[in-house]
């Protein structure tokens, strides 16, 4: 599987799980939901990493395995234009729990692992939140465009625009900002 044929399906193909992998899955699925429930209880660092792996790959399954079952129970009686909606909502799931699952390997290797590890300090919640937003700004651009195929080039660029004009004017104020996390850090 090459990253075209990736894009091909995140662009909202019709290709969908099979109905007799969809019962496992959600079955898998609510399995994993209990047990990690009780071990976020724990708070121990390789239980939560564990857990992110294993999510990895069930969420996206979830997400396949209701629309094949939606599918299944509802084919026959749903038209293209209702079908194509379930599908590219389907694709925006997937799109936004690749953000999260990269959202969450940042906070657990990056901020929790390799940085805590080196400073012995927390990184402040200001840049955590930054790195957040961009995360997900980049997944719904990337909806906007592959999902809805919208062009976001005039969009991209204009913003950069304004926030080059935002950061000229307000830099005073942004260097005491940052010089008040130096410091506190």
């Amino acid at each position: 599987m090459n990253v075209h044929m990736i894009l091909e399906y995140l662009k909202g193909s019709t290709a969908s799980l099979p109905v007799e992998m969809a019962y496992p899955v959600l079955v898998i699925f609510v399995i994993y939901v209990i047990l990690k429930k009780a071990a976020d209880r724990l708070q121990v660092l390789l239980i939560i990493r564990f857990f992110w792996l294993i999510q990895i790959v069930l969420l996206p399954l979830f997400v396949l395995s209701l629309e094949a079952l939606v599918f299944n129970w509802l084919g026959p009686i749903l038209d293209d234009r209702i079908a194509n909606m379930i599908t590219r909502g389907r694709t925006v799931l997937l799109w936004l729990i690749f953000a999260r699952i990269i959202v969450q390997a940042v906070d657990l290797f990056v901020w929790k692992g390799m940085v805590k590890r080196r400073t012995g300090m927390d990184v402040p919640n200001i840049l955590q939140n930054l790195v957040r937003i961009g995360v997900y700004l980049l997944a719904i651009y990337g909806i906007m465009t592959f999902v809805f195929d919208r062009p976001v080039t005039g969009l991209l660029v204009s913003s950069g625009i304004i926030a080059g004009v935002i950061g000229l004017s307000m830099q005073t104020t942004l260097g005491d900002i940052f010089a008040g996390i130096a410091l506190s850090i």
